[in-house]
């Protein structure tokens, strides 16, 4: 598996040390919106893998993670340039009140873990392909600094 998904991993974990391991019954975004392979997993109540079609999952996948992000995020563009140390930046962004914020605080396996499974089953269906792979190394590169984000959110709270 690429180095960025690693990094990714660590991410998750610290991600969800912050959150203590908690699993919650509350859905990650809108439960209607899941690729149906997402949707499977949920319902199946077993940590399973997978088989996925790369480039259709990818683009379904990519679809419901980018608009499940909240406006302000949309609306920052450039919001992969913020430092994760600026506080000032943090507020700027957080003073929109955007109630997909908290779908973004759910731990456990209706957490992030369905992003990291999401990941994981695109990249064994094109790890070959490297116009797919630059895709999902992008979607890669949001996920784990919206992870970021979100345990920094999680210390300063």
């Amino acid at each position: 598996m690429e180095v960025e998904y690693a990094a990714c991993l660590q991410a998750w974990f610290q991600l969800e040390a912050s959150k203590k391991f908690q699993d919650n019954v509350k859905g990650f975004m809108d439960p209607r919106s899941y690729p149906q392979e997402i949707s499977a997993l949920v319902r199946s109540k077993a940590q399973r893998r997978i088989v996925v079609d790369g480039e259709n999952f990818g683009a379904r996948l990519c679809n419901w993670w980018n608009s499940s992000q909240p406006d302000v995020w949309k609306r920052a563009g450039s919001w992969k340039r913020i430092r994760l140390d600026d506080a000032e930046e943090f507020d700027r962004l957080l003073e929109d009140d955007d109630p997909k914020w908290m779908s973004f605080q759910v731990p456990g396996r209706k957490g992030f873990y369905l992003v990291i499974a999401g990941l994981s089953w695109w990249w064994s269906a094109i790890h070959e392909n490297e116009t797919e792979l630059g895709r999902w190394k992008l979607m890669v590169e949001d996920v784990t600094f919206m992870m970021q984000v979100i345990e920094r959110i999680n210390i300063g709270a």
